[in-house]
């Protein structure tokens, strides 16, 4: 699919999402400081036009297919895990989802003749128009709720500075959710209470040592609980998280199921074919010819594997974009 097909399906002009800035700065320079707005031109150097790349582009699609669905009868989508690389563009494409669903929001509260309050920045884009019958997630439309980034201590100002890069000014809200518990009060009563601006231009970022996720503890539950609770669920991650097996009982019995299968396997891998093995990988990583042939046995813990890995990838069948 071309860029122009691409960028049509979900109506990112020249794959600029409708509440993305114009240009970014190659310095660093910040949109959303008054002082640095007037810099922010096309005739000066140090900007460049600022759109999302083809892939994240074909991230974004996928994500909204497989969150919204034609009638509500049809079955949940659990969550959807982004599994890109680091340094593949995972945080623009997350924003990019963001927009897509601000914006379809207020396209869907123009067609049932609710309008739209004054002040607000989202482009109303008629040619979204045919989505103002489609449910997302069971949802009758797009509720006017806030968006939850829950990221790790050390990255949280990254986090906002990413946001204050591609939003344009006054396009949403950030607000930063501390954990501690003198700090709710405060969070409650302050900025976000006085706020005016509807909710679902409000993002929130909150603080979480995401390490302690592999573990069974409050961060674990607390997380969980935030997750039962949201719409789209969308998780990012280009490292494995979970080390241990979080799936239940059903989860375990798969698990042990395939365990015993490739435990018999490599039991009947004798001592010289590991030997042989272990030679043949020396001679390959010194680049030097080898005659040997892998023995059936060991095929066949290949085999086992492959046949694991492909019972898992099936079980989130449609739910890891990558």
């Amino acid at each position: 699919m071309d860029n122009e097909t691409l960028n049509h399906l979900i109506q990112f002009p020249g794959g600029k999402p409708m509440l993305f800035a114009e240009f970014q700065s190659k310095s660093g320079l910040c949109t959303w400081e008054e002082d640095m707005l007037k810099k922010f031109i096309k005739e000066n150097n140090n900007m460049e036009q600022l759109s999302l790349l083809w892939h994240q582009c074909v991230g974004v699609l996928a994500v909204v297919n497989k969150i919204w669905l034609s009638n509500e009868t049809e079955g949940d989508m659990p969550g959807i895990l982004i599994a890109d690389e680091v340094g593949i563009g995972k945080t623009a494409l997350m924003m990019g989802t963001i927009t897509f669903i601000i914006d379809t929001h207020w396209v869907q509260e123009v067609a049932a003749g609710r309008g739209r309050p004054a002040g607000v920045t989202s482009n109303i884009n008629i040619n979204l128009m045919h989505m103002h019958n489609a449910s997302i997630l069971r949802q009758p439309s797009i509720p006017n709720l806030p968006h939850i980034i829950i990221v790790p201590n050390s990255l949280i100002n990254q986090w906002y500075s990413e946001l204050c890069t591609f939003f344009a000014p006054k396009a949403v809200e950030i607000y930063f959710y501390l954990t501690a518990g003198i700090a709710f009060d405060e969070f409650w009563k302050g900025p976000w209470a006085m706020s005016t601006t509807p909710l679902i231009h409000h993002i929130i970022l909150v603080t979480h040592s995401v390490h302690e996720m592999r573990n069974l503890n409050s961060n674990f539950y607390a997380t969980l609980e935030i997750t039962k609770v949201s719409i789209v669920k969308l998780i990012s991650s280009g490292t494995p998280l979970y080390t241990s097996t979080k799936a239940g009982k059903d989860g375990n019995d798969h698990e042990k199921e395939h365990w015993k299968k490739l435990q018999a396997a490599q039991r009947a891998l004798m001592h010289k074919d590991r030997e042989e093995a272990t030679a043949h990988t020396i001679q390959w990583m010194a680049a030097k010819q080898t005659e040997y042939q892998e023995p059936g046995v060991k095929m066949q813990i290949c085999k086992v594997t492959s046949a694991w890995i492909a019972a898992i990838k099936c079980g989130y069948n449609g739910q890891v974009i990558q």
